[in-house]
């Protein structure tokens, strides 16, 4: 069976130990023990995301958007 791979948006949270998170431009990538999550972010923002993210590897965490008041996305990272 392959792995699930999903587009995050507002209205999901993506919740599991992530394996390992790449990015590429503006594109964000993260590896769950479940599956996959792609969130399309700022340049900037995923690869600081992915740096955060890899340290957290194996450690549970929920990924979840929220709109900025200018209307461009904010990827939040909780512990859970």
């Amino acid at each position: 069976m392959e792995p699930e791979s999903k587009q995050l948006n507002e209205s999901d949270e993506a919740v599991g130990l992530p394996r390992r998170a790449t990015s590429l431009n503006a594109r964000l990538i993260v590896e769950f023990d479940w599956g996959q999550v792609e969130v399309t972010l700022d340049a900037n923002q995923a690869e600081y995301a992915r740096k955060e993210l890899n340290k957290r590897v194996g450690t549970p965490v929920g990924l979840f958007l929220v709109t900025r008041p200018n209307g461009s996305p904010l990827l939040k990272l909780r512990e859970v």
